[in-house]
């Protein structure tokens, strides 16, 4: 979990990234501490394997900038102490690194230190690495301007005349809706509509989408909602996919769905054969979240939780998949994460294909009335091809855009393939598309005064 000296940090981005690694590379010393600390140890020794403080078997995680300004990941596992490769290493082919040298003479942004998780492990520590992306798990409560802490105890929701629902995505959590949307929104929603705002705030990566809805079910009856309360949900990316599957089974009765960038019928990203490049991508958008054009209090955050998240699943899958190399093997790792196999846009995607089975889905919530918000983005090229510094302030973005360009087959707002924001089961009351030429990604919907315009109309806030 060291950084070296040598790395310093030259830029917000490098000193956000430094954070955000160590914070997701630490659940691996969590996960090594509590289980098989003494054996990893006792292996260790008889292998020769260099150990890290509490004894077990030590790799590295490093963040590289190739020439070009594009980031990649690197996993280096631990050496003997003679110098030569430790016996994992050699199994993956004796290289120096996963990449076999591609990124040899990259600028390291910054490094982290993570204990090798074995594959019984590798359960808890994606639960671990959750805990960290999303530490207030639960129904909280939106109240005197400040999202608080999961409902507790029971009963909270005992008198809910009316509830409007927020459910985020992938590495994130509730606060993101309250950062991204004004203030005004939320007063004139309480004032005018609704007895009560919450977010439900969930685990991303350790379970599936339709666990995450079985979980909602529940702790919205814990809570002590009638089930005769009206019920309108903002949900945002894999948080789509949560809200579809519990509205295909609910006993509430939901009155209006608003999707925002939602992978309904799955997104490339999370296709088996592009894991490497997957991470490799997450890297690259935080940077342009982090340095990007546009400016919004909620992109520090939606940065923080790409790095972390992106971060912690290379130190976690690193050693036991060779996530980084170019084996073929690699991209079975994608299989190892529920949380981004529930959403993987392929032909035979069970989850997927049993959720939009029933052409009846809403019905057992009492047919929602269902809104998407969409974008195809395409980064803005303002200034003349000429001016090179200009250029250069632009490269996280259009690096960014086209790493997607090779990631999917057609539009996408960053994240999420266009095509995927709606499904055939929908029939949408109506749709807010962002064109190409509007500059708007997968975490910039809320941002844009069209949206929260088009949510009042929608959710009927005046």
């Amino acid at each position: 979990m060291n950084t070296p000296a040598s790395v310093q940090a030259k830029s917000g981005f490098q000193l956000l990234a430094t954070e955000q690694l160590a914070r997701g590379a630490s659940v691996t010393f969590e996960v090594a501490a509590e289980h098989e600390a003494q054996q990893r140890a006792a292996g260790a020794a008889k292998r020769g394997v260099r150990a890290t403080r509490n004894g077990a078997a030590s790799a590295e995680v490093l963040l590289i900038e190739d020439s070009r300004g594009v980031l990649h990941w690197d996993y280096r596992v631990g050496t003997m102490s003679s110098g030569a490769p430790s016996l994992r290493r050699t199994a993956l082919g004796g290289r120096g690194r996963y990449r076999g040298g591609l990124f040899s003479f990259g600028r390291t942004i910054t490094r982290s230190e993570v204990a090798e998780v074995g594959p019984n492990a590798i359960g808890a520590a994606l639960q671990k690495l959750d805990e960290k992306l999303t530490p207030n798990q639960g129904l909280r409560l939106f109240s005197e301007a400040t999202l608080g802490d999961p409902v507790k105890p029971a009963g909270q929701l005992n008198e809910c005349k009316r509830l409007l629902l927020l459910v985020h995505g992938t590495f994130s959590k509730g606060d993101v809706y309250f950062e991204a949307l004004p203030p005004s929104f939320f007063a004139s929603a309480l004032a005018k509509v609704y007895s009560h705002v919450v977010s439900f705030d969930h685990p991303t990566l350790s379970v599936s989408p339709i666990l995450n809805a079985m979980d909602l079910e529940n702790t919205l009856s814990a809570a002590g909602l009638p089930l005769a309360t009206p019920v309108d949900v903002i949900c945002h990316s894999r948080g789509g996919l949560v809200a579809s599957w519990w509205i295909r089974s609910t006993r509430y009765t939901v009155e209006t769905l608003v999707a925002a960038g939602a992978p309904l019928s799955g997104t490339s990203l999370a296709s088996p054969y592009r894991i490497r490049h997957l991470l490799d991508y997450f890297a690259n958008y935080a940077q342009m979240l982090s340095n990007g054009l546009q400016t919004s209090a909620a992109f520090p955050t939606f940065a923080s939780g790409f790095l972390a998240g992106a971060g912690g699943l290379v130190g976690i899958l690193g050693g036991i998949s060779g996530t980084l190399s170019a084996l073929p093997v690699a991209d079975a790792a994608i299989a190892l994460v529920p949380g981004l196999n529930g959403q993987s846009r392929v032909t035979n995607n069970a989850e997927l294909r049993r959720l939009w089975d029933d052409p009846r889905w809403t019905a057992a919530s009492g047919n929602p009335a269902c809104y998407v918000l969409s974008s195809d983005y395409e980064p803005k090229r303002d200034e003349p091809w000429w001016n090179i510094v200009a250029q250069l302030r632009q490269l996280p973005w259009i690096a960014a855009n086209g790493v997607t360009d090779r990631l999917f087959p057609s539009g996408n707002d960053l994240v999420v393939d266009t095509e995927s924001m709606s499904h055939r089961r929908w029939e949408p009351t109506d749709t807010l598309s962002y064109a190409r030429t509007d500059g708007v990604h997968h975490c910039a919907y809320f941002t844009q005064p069209m949206t929260v315009a088009k949510l009042r109309s929608w959710l009927k806030i005046p």
